[in-house]
């Protein structure tokens, strides 16, 4: 009589399936914790040293500004009659001197602006740092004017120094721009006199021009 054997856990039963069950559900965390682990891996050193995000200035419609502006108080200018540091005496200006002419024409004023020209390179050349330096003649406004006249005699120095007087007048009528009053300047004052001797049919001025520095270097 042949005999079959059997297990003693029938296939299919209850505790194979548990076991089954708990074998998977055991491969499922091994599989979370390695994936899980290598994200922490790629993203912690992300996060410990983050990379910059350069800026761009230029771009439209940016708001960010770069650049800072100082703004400083204005500086106080106040105007004074320019004197030669080479001067003698206070009444010795800028020297110009022309032969006498009436009526004054045009060629007057043109030889008079060239002559005042001269006069103000002169002092720009004596002292670079000096008030007139790259000034222009047509520009440079003149707030005195002594004229001096020269006479034969004693009792010609009234009319000459009345002849001085008229020609300059006569250069502030066809100059206005520099002898004559503005919204900015008051008219150049003119007067007879002078300590320099002057020859026959000539007329010398010191000429004492406008210039305008900061307050405190005036002396």
């Amino acid at each position: 009589m042949r005999r079959s054997f059997r297990s003693g856990v029938r296939p299919g039963s209850d505790e194979e399936i548990a076991g089954l069950a708990g074998w998977l559900y055991t491969d499922l965390m091994l599989g979370l914790v390695v994936v899980f682990l290598g994200a922490s891996l790629i993203t912690l050193p992300a996060l410990r040293d983050p990379e910059p995000v350069p800026v761009d200035d230029t771009e439209e419609g940016s708001s960010v500004s770069t650049s800072t502006t100082t703004t400083l108080p204005p500086v106080a200018l106040c105007r004074s009659l320019y004197s030669s540091p080479g001067a003698q005496v206070r009444e010795d200006g800028l020297w110009v001197l022309m032969r006498t002419r009436s009526p004054v024409t045009e060629a007057s004023a043109e030889e008079f602006l060239r002559l005042y020209q001269e006069q103000i390179d002169e002092e720009a050349t004596n002292d670079p740092q000096s008030a007139l330096a790259g000034r222009s003649a047509s520009d440079t406004h003149i707030g005195l004017v002594i004229a001096s006249g020269g006479a034969r005699s004693n009792e010609d120095v009234g009319r000459a120094l009345g002849e001085a007087r008229a020609f300059v007048e006569g250069l502030q009528r066809l100059l206005p721009d520099i002898f004559s009053e503005s919204d900015s300047y008051s008219a150049a004052i003119i007067r007879p006199g002078g300590t320099q001797t002057i020859d026959p049919g000539f007329v010398g001025m010191d000429i004492f021009p406008y210039v305008e520095s900061p307050c405190s270097e005036l002396p």
